[in-house]
């Protein structure tokens, strides 16, 4: 009976001993496996930093499945770009030399031809006012032309770029018209703009300078525009960039200004334009300007000396 008893304790001890090797091997084993678990964490982190950085020098040997969305959303901006470059550099030439011709014309105030048609009908005849009038509604009309003529062509050429519609004829007849309309009214006005620059006119004094004439004199600030303000007269405005060219090349400022206002006086007698003198700012012509100006028109006949207080 002892034996038995014996026998039965010492396989329960045997279980035991079994049991708590067996929990200390699973304990083992769960360390083991996680600090396993940990190293490979460890070493995927290692991993995919070195893959990023390499990616991140040699972008171009990153595979697609390795992109996230905006990656390859911007790879296909970037082939898109690439396969349309062409396409988009005519674009936009077009659309800037569209918006440089408009504001060219819409800055000038659309009245850069009316100085020069003004000029040219009353040589026919016409009356200043009359030529005036119709000097600055043409020129309106010009400008109109010219602006409306670049935005159609403007449009009309992107869409041919983009769309390929060289075999439709209608379309083309069409773009063509709009590009010679555009190209015309703008020369045209152009030229204009570059008749008023030589001749040192402001195409917004038109209507003054035939209808009543321009004022001429010492002190234009204090003196000159005042005077013509209140008079509804004309006046030679300066040499536009004046003051930056003189602060660069006097020389060349003083003698670009001078050619200018000789051709505004010029200008003016060709056209009989009555011309008003309010004399030098003092005793004695202190502006070689002016004195350049009364010397051109010492034997002008419509020019009125004006004695101011």
């Amino acid at each position: 009976m002892d034996d038995v008893i014996n026998s039965i304790q010492a396989s329960s001890q045997m279980q035991e001993q079994k049991i708590v090797s067996l929990e200390m091997f699973q304990h083992n084993t769960e360390e083991f496996i996680e600090e396993i678990a940990g190293i490979d964490r460890d070493v995927a982190d290692v991993i995919n930093q070195r893959k990023d950085d390499f990616y991140e020098e040699y972008y171009y040997l990153k595979p697609d499945e390795e992109k996230n969305w905006l990656d390859n959303t911007l790879d296909k901006a970037s082939d898109w770009c690439k396969k349309h470059w062409k396409e988009m550099l005519f674009t936009v030439a077009i659309v800037i030399g569209a918006v440089f011709a408009i504001a060219i014309v819409v800055f000038s105030g659309e009245m850069a031809l009316a100085p020069f048609l003004a000029g040219l009908l009353t040589t026919f005849g016409i009356a200043s006012t009359t030529a005036v009038t119709v000097a600055t509604v043409t020129s309106l009309i010009v400008a109109g032309i010219a602006v409306t003529s670049t935005i159609a062509a403007s449009v009309l050429n992107i869409i041919d770029i983009w769309g390929e519609m060289g075999d439709n004829e209608t379309f083309q007849s069409w773009k063509t018209v709009m590009n010679w309309a555009s190209v015309i009214s703008n020369l045209f006005y152009l030229s204009g703009m570059a008749y008023n620059s030589i001749n040192g006119i402001t195409c917004s004094q038109t209507g003054q300078i035939f209808n009543h004439g321009i004022v001429i004199g010492e002190g234009m600030t204090a003196r000159v525009i005042p005077y013509a303000a209140s008079n509804g007269l004309g006046y030679y405005n300066g040499l536009w960039g004046y003051r930056i060219i003189n602060n660069i090349i006097p020389e060349l400022a003083k003698f670009l200004g001078t050619i200018q206002n000789k051709n505004f006086i010029n200008w003016s007698m060709r056209y009989g334009i009555n011309i008003f003198d309010i004399g030098p700012s003092s005793s004695q012509i202190t502006s070689e300007f002016y004195q350049m100006e009364q010397n051109l028109l010492a034997n002008y006949e419509n020019i009125l000396e004006i004695i101011l207080h």
